[in-house]
């Protein structure tokens, strides 16, 4: 049972992760008080092609349940382990190694040198303050901010579940009430160490800790995760035509709705996994075994190249968000060229990982 629970929950991250690169490849502006780049700033979204508007209509359907969906299955992973924590102390060693780890490296050596190259500082009056507020502090804008916050809601949640806070009745909703608090104060920009994001998602998180069992024993049939996908599209597109206002319900409307749509969407995209994961013709393939393995690197690794790549793009296409052409030309360079750039760093790592692994066997011999 188990092997089952990590197959399925393996090819979900896989197809997850995906979406994630396919998400960060089609930004065209990010303006922070610390950093940020708007090559397009003069022109109108009104003149945009209507492939750039396509793109960015994916995009805003990826992002309902990509991070609540990272979330949930991180949280049914943890309740496969969580029986095997040997104490508070070792319990965050192993996530900080695992997480902070990571995080501080890929920033450092990736994600600063990267950005400074695209241009991302240009408007800065001190760079180095806005590097150490924006990337490493993550007030700005860092695609890192995941890693962070997943390490602040594996401590919250081993601490409420040795609490045995986690089995009360109230626990998931009142986690609702704090995620659409929390949602209130990010959307303000206000942000600190990944903290309040943590906040904002420890709700799917429990979720997929609480009912793995559920998700893993329910299997819908084909006829059933079609109607359901299209209820979500219905949903999904709605809201996007009548959602917008500023009247204090259509505010909370808004917060509710994306809970909801976090958490549909992420049983949706579990069921297809279930389906997709029947498609040996897929899954046996070489490229994606090498994706499902290396999908955490990948994550790390390829947001910061697309700073660069946008640029390069940029210089190359000109104004590519007024042409359907260079709109998905655009795209397409820089979804192909994060992945295959994230995976050269990835070999080195390897290589690097090899070479210190026979240099420690030949000091031993």
């Amino acid at each position: 049972m188990q092997n089952k629970h990590i197959l399925w929950i393996d090819d979900a991250r896989t197809l997850t992760m995906l979406l994630v690169i396919i998400g960060h490849c089609t930004y065209i502006n990010l303006m922070t008080p610390y950093g940020g780049i708007d090559y397009f700033c003069d022109i109108s979204p009104t003149d945009h092609s209507v492939g750039e508007k396509l793109l960015t209509t994916m995009v805003g359907f990826i992002y309902t349940f990509h991070m609540p969906l990272f979330m949930m299955l991180s949280g049914a992973c943890f309740s496969l382990t969580i029986h095997k924590v040997a104490g508070l102390k070792a319990f965050v060693g192993n996530k900080a190694r695992r997480l902070l780890v990571p995080f501080l490296f890929t920033t450092l050596l990736l994600s600063v040198p990267l950005k400074y190259m695209s241009g991302y500082y240009s408007e800065s009056a001190n760079v180095l303050e806005d590097i150490v507020l924006g990337q490493f502090l993550l007030m700005g804008n860092s695609h890192l901010w995941f890693v962070a916050s997943l390490f602040w809601i594996f401590l919250m949640y081993y601490g409420l579940h040795q609490k045995h806070l986690t089995d009360k009745r109230w626990f998931l909703p009142s986690l609702v009430g704090v995620s659409i608090v929390a949602t209130y104060f990010t959307n303000k920009g206000i942000e600190f160490l990944g903290i309040l994001a943590a906040f904002k998602h420890l709700v799917y998180f429990a979720f997929g800790f609480k009912h793995l069992r559920k998700l893993d024993a329910t299997m819908w049939g084909g006829q059933v995760l079609l109607l359901n996908i299209v209820v979500y599209n219905l949903l999904f597109f709605s809201f996007l035509k009548y959602g917008n206002g500023d009247t204090v319900f259509m505010k909370a409307a808004h917060y509710i709705y994306n809970v909801v749509m976090g958490v549909y969407g992420s049983i949706i995209m579990i069921q297809f996994t279930k389906y997709f994961g029947t498609l040996k013709c897929i899954t046996n393939l070489r490229l994606y075994k090498t994706f499902s393995r290396y999908s955490y690197e990948l994550y790390l690794f390829s947001d910061p190249f697309n700073y660069v790549l946008v640029y390069l793009t940029y210089l190359g296409l000109g104004d590519f968000v007024t042409s359907n052409v260079d709109a998905f030309l655009a795209f397409f360079i820089r979804l192909f060229g994060t992945i295959i750039l994230a995976m050269l760093v990835i070999w080195i790592k390897n290589k690097i990982q090899s070479v210190n692994c026979l240099h420690g066997t030949i000091s031993k011999s």
